[in-house]
């Protein structure tokens, strides 16, 4: 895998004020953030939340979409113990796109991985995360945006 275009440390500024400017700019910008737990709890499974997309698999996808998700997609993403890609990643797609995903998590029953390849033109950013911090992938002009909400990290 080739290195990030962009890395940006929650521990610097914390999880939620990660969260929030992560998330703002990527409604800003009209785009949408699918968050895939793929080791999601027994209470993530039961109460699934107001972003609950679609159940994939083993894996539980939420979206954040608008300016009315932000709180929940900020206490999804803050809220998680562990920043790791083995608890979750993420996807920066252009909105309306996380309704073409639920569609084929539904409709095809297909894994994660399999629906990031069918869609994989579309994704602008892949969003891992490694010892609590958000490595971004893809798009450079995306990266370039999204690197505009944490000034004090940039190269």
């Amino acid at each position: 895998m080739s290195a990030p275009l962009l890395v940006i440390d929650a521990r610097s500024v914390g999880k939620v004020t990660t969260a929030e400017n992560l998330i703002t700019v990527v409604i800003a910008n009209g785009w949408s953030l699918v968050i895939v737990k793929t080791t999601p709890s027994i209470k993530n499974r039961l109460i699934k939340g107001p972003i609950f997309l679609a159940g994939c698999g083993t894996s539980l996808l939420y979206a954040v979409t608008d300016i009315s998700s932000l709180a929940a997609g900020v206490k999804c993403l803050s809220t998680m113990r562990l920043w790791h890609k083995p608890v979750f990643h993420a996807l920066i797609v252009p909105k309306g796109t996380e309704k073409q995903i639920a569609r084929i998590c539904v409709d095809g029953g297909k894994k994660i991985l399999d629906i990031e390849r069918v869609i994989e033109r579309d994704i602008l950013c892949y969003v891992d995360p490694v010892d609590d911090q958000l490595e971004f992938y893809g798009n450079e002009t995306a990266v370039s945006t999204i690197s505009s909400a944490f000034p004090s990290q940039g190269d």
